[in-house]
C-alpha cells in the first residue's frame, strides 16, 4: 500500500488570492496568458506560464522560461504572496467542471511508486526535471469566499521541492 504523507504547502494571504488566481496553465496560449496577467503583478500565470515575462520570440523550451519561472516562484515568496504554512497538513481540493465534481486529496507520495505505475497516474504526460525550475503543483482556485464551510484557495508545493 502506498503511503501519503502531509507537507507544508504555500498558500496566498487571503486579502491577494484573488488577484493571484489564474486559469489552469493548459487552458489558454502564452498570448492570451500574457493578456490576463497585463497590469496583475501577482497572477500565478507569471509562475505556471514564466514565458509572459519574456519576449514573445523566446521558445517555450527554452532555458530561460524555466529560469524564470524560478525567479517570479522566488519573487512570490520573498513579497509574500505565497506563504508557508506553519504545519504539515493534507489537503482537500474539490473542482467543479462542466457540471461535474471531482473531489481530490493533495500530499506527497513515492516518486517510484508513481513511475512504477503502482500510484495511478491523473493523465499521461512526458514530463522533463529541470533542476532550475520547480514546476509548482497547483490548485486552480475554486471558490470565491473564505468562510469555513467553503474551501480556500490552495497552491501547495512540497517543501522539499520549495526549498
Amino acid at each position: 500500500m502506498s503511503i501519503v504523507k502531509p507537507f507544508k504547502g504555500l498558500r496566498p494571504p487571503k486579502e491577494i488570492a484573488p488577484k493571484l488566481a489564474s486559469l489552469p496553465y493548459d487552458v489558454m496560449n502564452s498570448e492570451e496568458a500574457r493578456e490576463m496577467a497585463k497590469d496583475n503583478p501577482q497572477s500565478f500565470l507569471h509562475i505556471v506560464k514564466p514565458e509572459i515575462d519574456l519576449d514573445p520570440s523566446v521558445n517555450l523550451y527554452d532555458e530561460k522560461v524555466y529560469n524564470k519561472a524560478a525567479e517570479n516562484f522566488k519573487k512570490f515568496q520573498e513579497k509574500g504572496w505565497l506563504v508557508k504554512e506553519e504545519k504539515h497538513s493534507l489537503y482537500i481540493y474539490k473542482e467543479v467542471m462542466d457540471g461535474r465534481t471531482q473531489i481530490g486529496l493533495v500530499g506527497c507520495v513515492s516518486a517510484e511508486e508513481y513511475w512504477d505505475g503502482k500510484i495511478k497516474k491523473h493523465e499521461e504526460t512526458n514530463f522533463f526535471y529541470n533542476c532550475n525550475f520547480i514546476f509548482a503543483l497547483f490548485i486552480s482556485f475554486l471558490t470565491a469566499g473564505f468562510t469555513p464551510l467553503r474551501l480556500s484557495p490552495i497552491i501547495l508545493i512540497p517543501e522539499t521541492c520549495a526549498g
